[in-house]
């Protein structure tokens, strides 16, 4: 669709609105950084008219940086936040503009928009008699990114989604790794209530009492769970690509996200790269590929172990062997019990997003599982829906991995899919004792990914071309 702009938009107009935020901010600085934000919601909604897939690559860009900035006393605006308002935005506007291809893509995942539409009302409903109302704000904009993706996401978009997960994961590992070892910090605390950033160092002694290894890089998500699931989430969409390009290059640029997630000291992130590294070789059945890349990595792994091995091994002993380590393991049963019985107490209400601690009476943020939390939050029939609606999409996914593999490979996308739904699955089984879906950073990624691998798993129109095309013969 052609877009016009008239030439005053180009700069008098544009030079007065950011004249206007800053005489705002000199006089009144909430009333300047409003419109500062309204502004560049603005300039995000029309990047994203324009070029739709840019505002997905701006939430990943933000995502490992997600700044906060207080308004209204304790409420955190956060980048993310900004750039899903922008694609709600540009979804309404599409639609009001009779954009013909959104408008056959939102018939064709019909079922998966009531639902989103559903879980929605769900999240106001559950949340709105309970404290912390507007924490429901982040997992409805979750479903925005959801749906956006599945709405623009086409196949030329897999090359830029390979090279900006490519950079976020090195870049990341790299930051994670010279906070530690040449600033001495482990890691940077950005989900602050008042918003800013805070670096911090844990000493042995607080390693001990938190029974969290020797490290705990956290690098800029705060906690080496949600580090370790930024990682896995995103390793397998570049990992696939590589390993079956042989690509020497990017693999070295692997390597600083690889120690980083060594590092973390987190089991959960641990045993998902395991489970998606299985499930990988299974697809690729390359195993002549296997024997090269364990040529390559030996060596680098016995550097590895001989200069980081004993935080690997403290923290599977001291998890199995200590008693501090057994902390780790009673807390989970701990918080199995307050779980069950926050659903016996709320089974139909639930208690809200972001109450666990509260109506749980215990300094635990979670339950430390996904969808034991939905159940929880949501009450048990939403916390079903909830499920239900995120496996059926990985699902179909799956689905169309292991039944079209015909029409992935003519299209150039197999291995692509491949990498995105390695990606999400590994995620949710990090989730399944971990619950990394809540972070601000996190959870919008995650539904993006499994927007787009929704896409090029319908086959929707206009995936291949600017026109809607019909899906190749032999597909229903």
């Amino acid at each position: 669709m052609e877009t016009r702009t008239h030439p005053i938009l180009n700069g008098p107009l544009m030079a007065a609105a950011a004249l206007a935020a800053v005489a705002g901010w000199l006089f009144e600085p909430r009333l300047g950084l409003l419109m500062a934000g309204g502004w560049t919601a603005l300039a995000l909604a029309l990047a994203g008219w324009l070029r739709p897939m840019s505002l997905v690559w701006l939430l990943l860009a933000a995502a490992m940086f997600n700044y906060g900035v207080a308004i209204g006393g304790a409420m955190v605006v956060k980048p993310t936040e900004v750039i899903q308002l922008a694609m709600l935005a540009v979804i309404m506007t599409r639609l009001a503009a009779g954009d013909r291809e959104v408008a056959v893509r939102l018939r064709r995942a019909a079922p998966l928009v009531v639902a989103l539409a559903m879980l929605a009302v769900i999240t106001m409903a559950t949340s709105a008699p309970h404290p912390s109302f507007f924490n429901t704000r982040y997992e409805i904009l979750g479903y925005i990114a959801l749906l956006y993706a599945l709405l623009f996401f086409r196949l030329e978009h897999w090359r830029p989604l390979l090279v900006l997960s490519m950079a976020a994961v090195a870049i990341q590992g790299t930051v994670a790794l010279a906070m530690r070892f040449i600033l001495g910090i482990s890691g940077v605390d950005l989900q602050l209530e008042g918003g800013g950033m805070v670096p911090f160092f844990l000493t042995a002694d607080i390693l001990d009492e938190l029974s969290g290894g020797r490290f705990r890089l956290a690098g800029t998500f705060s906690h080496k769970n949600m580090l370790a699931a930024f990682f896995v989430l995103l390793l397998p969409v570049v990992g696939v690509h590589l390993f079956r390009r042989g690509g020497r290059l990017g693999f070295l640029a692997l390597l600083p996200a690889l120690a980083a997630l060594a590092l973390t000291d987190s089991m959960t992130g641990w045993g998902a790269l395991m489970l998606v590294v299985a499930l990988m070789l299974l697809f690729l059945r390359r195993f002549d590929y296997l024997a090269v890349m364990l040529l390559l990595i030996l060596p680098l792994a016995a550097v590895g172990l001989l200069r980081f091995g004993e935080s690997i091994f403290f923290r599977v002993e001291q998890l199995f062997g200590t008693q501090s380590g057994w902390g780790t393991v009673s807390s989970r049963v701990e918080l199995l019990q307050i779980s069950l019985r926050l659903i016996g107490e709320h089974p139909w209400g639930g208690i809200g997003r972001g109450n666990f601690a509260l109506f749980g009476q215990t300094w635990y943020p979670h339950a430390h599982n996904l969808f034991l939390m939905k159940l929880i939050e949501l009450g048990v029939p939403g916390g079903l829906a909830f499920t239900g609606t995120i496996l059926a999409v990985v699902g179909r996914v799956w689905w169309a991995i292991l039944r079209e593999p015909a029409r992935l490979a003519a299209q150039g996308q197999y291995f692509h899919l491949l990498g995105a739904a390695l990606g999400l699955t590994g995620f949710l089984g990090m989730n399944l004792f971990d619950y990394n879906y809540n972070h601000f950073s996190l959870g919008p990624l995650f539904m993006a990914l499994m927007g787009l691998a929704l896409a090029a798993a319908m086959n929707l129109p206009g995936l291949t071309s600017a026109e809607s095309t019909a899906p190749p013969k032999g597909h229903s």
